[in-house]
């Protein structure tokens, strides 16, 4: 069996992120982890929320995790709170590329022209680190514009993928 681990946030009320991911990939027959990056209250689009950082939660999981060897056969990340959580998760993910784990990245920042509140130039420029090392990038729109600035959008070759939306293949050389 498949073995992935999903870094994403996990909301209390909303059906996105870990919250849906677990059970359509357990329903699959993935074996199924995670490391949650935050926990949500709701979702982000009621405009109040309350958001429980997990960087610390993060660091010493992984740690223990490395102390015991776990392995896994791909990691998909999603949204990541803060530009330290961002390069926790670079450093583990170079790691276990390395050991031939397949990385899935979901630059979750923006949508419908802009950033999300919170976010940053600071932000997309440490998930622009991030991507680096995927193997696959699934932006939305908002997000690609942002990750390869406006003037570079034309010289990418989306592939138009009805599941996940604009998926862009990293790594072609």
């Amino acid at each position: 069996m498949k073995k992935i681990l999903l870094i994403n946030d996990l909301p209390g009320y909303g059906k996105v992120a870990l919250a849906a991911m677990i059970p359509v990939l357990s329903h699959m027959k993935y074996e199924v982890f995670n490391l949650p990056t935050a926990i949500i209250s709701n979702t982000l689009d009621y405009g109040c929320f309350e958001i429980l950082n997990t960087t610390e939660y993060m660091r010493n999981t992984l740690s223990v995790w490395k102390q015991l060897g776990f392995s896994f056969n791909a990691i998909a990340t999603g949204f990541v709170l803060s530009n330290e959580q961002t390069e926790l998760i670079y450093n583990f993910c170079k790691e276990k590329l390395v050991e031939g784990a397949v990385i899935f990245c979901d630059p979750i920042m923006g949508d419908d022209g802009s950033l999300y509140n919170g976010v940053s130039e600071a932000t997309v420029l440490s998930m622009r680190k991030l991507i680096s090392i995927a193997d696959y990038i699934v932006p939305n729109y908002t997000e690609a514009v942002y990750l390869v600035g406006r003037t570079l959008l034309h010289r990418l070759h989306f592939r138009v993928n009805q599941h996940l939306g604009i998926k862009i293949r990293n790594r072609l050389n």
